[in-house]
């Protein structure tokens, strides 16, 4: 065995406390789904997206489903404070926008709309292209051959009449685009 003591070094450690992990804040949206049923429903629980901006600060959250009151929340990254342009949009739905002030409190509620029905092919227009996808579909219920969910616009598992008359009643409304540079 070798043992040299003339190797060995002492080293000083400090023990610190660990550190308190800062609060994040939450964004709170709720919205209203046209078409399905009063809230709370599960009919009311459907996908959303959320895009926040401010000058070159842009955040696209990932698709969540709303609950079955309609809300939906994310957990903020580190923003500056100040005004944000907000975008939400489902994928059967048109988009909605507004702004909302984040100010560092732990929680920030903005009410989102009623979100428009009709927009089968998610382009955030409500035109004879998602009405195809409609007539496609008509009469058929889940499991039916030929069934696509992007025509249930009431999201009752079935493509009805109900359908038809939210698709025509959006039909020519216009609906805020992404957000861009110049907002």
């Amino acid at each position: 065995i070798v043992n040299d003591p003339s190797l060995y070094t002492d080293y000083v450690i400090n023990i610190a406390a660990a550190p308190t992990p800062t609060p994040q804040s939450l964004i709170v949206g709720h919205v209203t789904w046209q078409g399905a049923s009063t809230q709370p429903s599960a009919r009311q629980q459907q996908p959303i997206t959320l895009t926040l901006k401010m000058g070159t600060t842009e955040v696209n959250f990932p698709v969540q489903n709303t609950d079955a009151y309609g809300y939906f929340t994310y957990t903020l990254p580190s923003l500056a404070p100040g005004t944000y342009n907000w975008r939400v949009k489902g994928p059967k739905f048109l988009a909605n926008a507004a702004t909302v002030s984040l100010t560092g409190a732990p929680v920030t509620t903005f009410e989102g709309g009623m979100m428009r029905a009709g927009d089968a092919n998610n382009d955030n227009v409500v035109n004879i292209i998602d009405f195809n996808i409609l007539k496609n579909s008509f009469g058929k219920t889940v499991g039916d051959p030929g069934y696509d969910a992007r025509a249930d616009f009431n999201n009752d598992n079935v493509i009805t009449a109900s359908d038809t008359n939210l698709h025509k009643i959006n039909i020519g409304v216009l609906a805020p685009p992404p957000i861009g540079p110049d907002r």
